[in-house]
């Protein structure tokens, strides 16, 4: 078994499984199937042997793998702990198929790299915009805050009062323009992903 953030990662004689247990019993792991995936703990995941399409290892950060199954089935994504680490999973998922696998380099695309960033701007954005209109269209009058979320509702209205329409253009320009920032630096990154596909 292998040491990953969250559990371990091993390989019985009939499948590939991710268990949150780490105490498992040697014995009992080499014959682990469908039918034993209970013991892997409520986490665990399995793909058997013959439902195993590819292990891809990529090499950033954190380690990342992934072990893809045929059809929808259930993947088991980790971070290895180390680079030896992934290595392992990946050598131990070769000895099960009986093949070291075609290998494909992927690199990952701009959405990849920044698409979060990008969605979260825009997202921001947007909010900005409707923060504005709200704004604007309250002008100088007063909150009359009852209920259980007055004391919110009063709040955001202190804040929006505060800040005004072209405060809360700034505010949400300034938020929105760290976002393109960070999917700007992101943009610069690369790292490759090897694919072993069986």
């Amino acid at each position: 078994m292998i040491e990953v953030n969250g559990g371990v990662v091993g390989v019985s004689d009939r499948a590939v499984f991710f268990s949150t247990q780490k105490d498992l019993e040697p014995r009992a792991l080499a014959m682990l199937g469908k039918k034993e995936k209970a013991k892997l703990g409520e986490h665990g995941r399995l793909i058997e042997k013959d439902k195993v399409a590819s292990v891809h290892a990529t090499k950033d950060a954190r380690f990342t793998t992934v072990i893809t199954a045929k059809g929808l089935g259930d993947d088991i994504g980790v971070h290895a702990l180390s680079e030896a680490a992934q290595k392992r999973i990946v050598a131990s998922v070769q000895a099960l198929m009986g093949q070291a696998g075609k290998v494909d380099q992927l690199r990952p695309g701009l959405l990849q790299r920044s698409g979060k960033s990008i969605f979260l701007a825009i997202a921001t954005l947007v909010l900005t915009g409707l923060f504005h209109f709200v704004v604007s269209s309250m002008g100088n009058a007063s909150v009359e805050a009852s209920g259980k979320h007055a004391g919110k509702e009063k709040l955001l209205y202190s804040i929006a009062s505060t800040l005004g329409p072209k405060g809360t253009l700034l505010v949400g320009g300034v938020i929105a323009a760290l976002f393109l920032f960070s999917a700007y630096k992101n943009s610069k990154k690369s790292w490759v992903t090897e694919r072993y596909s069986f």
